[in-house]
């Protein structure tokens, strides 16, 4: 499966445990798996939203086998959408969800 399916499926599926959801994704053993967080847990870290002047650090692939670092200032920030009206495939992220100043 390629990541970028793998990505949609967590979107339409739940791959984790009752109670638990997926905060995108991290390696085990090799392979790309969802991370899986307690749903109270993400609840309370999607209430803090950004500071003014923080921002997320997230590299982006794409199918040519290129990729960019972005700086990413809003909580609602879809890479897949965006880059898909520039026509550009998305096929991973790797997503920062610690804040940088």
């Amino acid at each position: 499966m390629r990541a970028r399916e793998f990505t949609e499926s967590l979107r339409t599926k739940n791959p984790c445990w009752k109670g638990y959801h997926p905060v995108g994704t991290k390696k085990k053993k090799g392979k790309t798996v969802p991370n899986c967080v307690p749903i109270a847990e993400s609840a309370d870290e999607s209430n803090d939203e950004l500071k003014p002047g923080e921002f997320y650090i997230w590299k982006i692939y794409f199918d040519d086998g290129t990729n960019k670092r972005i700086k990413v200032t809003s909580d609602n920030f879809d890479p897949v959408k965006y880059y898909a009206q520039k026509n550009q495939t998305v096929i991973k992220v790797d997503y920062s969800w610690e804040p940088q100043r």
